[in-house]
């Protein structure tokens, strides 16, 4: 497994006691659309004072249904985009609600723009040892794939690492089953 050549810390909202916010140089900050969410968007902004956050605002659904709104291939070449201008020394920090979806897929696509083509297994591996209970978006994965043109192999490498959960599992995000498009 390779190490990133930045710090990386993968968390929900409510761990934000429990690290040390004085090292995040660069956060994502990703949040369901409400009319609360540029406050809260504000207070990490106020929490992380010495770092660039980059907002991102969906829900954790894998397509629009009900009212949800889903990431889009934009939003996900944002979030690639952010981590490329890491460095050596930089320290980000990707929250989600629970640090289990969304959070994990952002990750998972920056880590993999980092190692470069072939890496996608690596990658995945990388952020089932940072989070344990990790089961990426399969959307944000999917959009991910799509940009860095990797003609399937990070969502496959997800369906090998993620298929079987290592810890308690709050939601299926679809690893263990055929996507519906397939």
């Amino acid at each position: 497994m390779s190490a990133p050549p930045f710090a990386l810390t993968i968390c929900g909202v409510m761990e934000f006691s429990r690290i040390n916010r004085r090292s995040i140089t660069h956060a994502v900050s990703i949040w369901h659309p409400t009319d609360s969410t540029e406050e809260w968007i504000g207070l990490v902004r106020d929490g992380l004072p010495g770092a660039a956050v980059l907002p991102v605002v969906f829900d954790d659904v894998e397509s629009a249904r009900d009212g949800y709104l889903p990431a889009s291939r934009d939003q996900v070449g944002e979030v690639i985009e952010f981590g490329r201008r890491l460095r050596g020394g930089d320290h980000l920090l990707i929250h989600c609600m629970a640090g289990v979806s969304r959070s994990t897929a952002c990750a998972l696509a920056i880590l993999t723009a980092h190692f470069g083509p072939g890496s996608e297994r690596t990658a995945a591996e990388t952020v089932r040892a940072l989070r344990r209970q990790a089961r990426p978006n399969r959307l944000i994965v999917t959009h991910a794939d799509a940009i860095l043109e990797r003609q399937g192999a990070l969502v496959q490498a997800c369906v090998e690492v993620f298929a079987e959960p290592a810890g308690p599992v709050f939601v299926n995000k679809g690893w263990d089953e055929t996507p519906p498009d397939a």
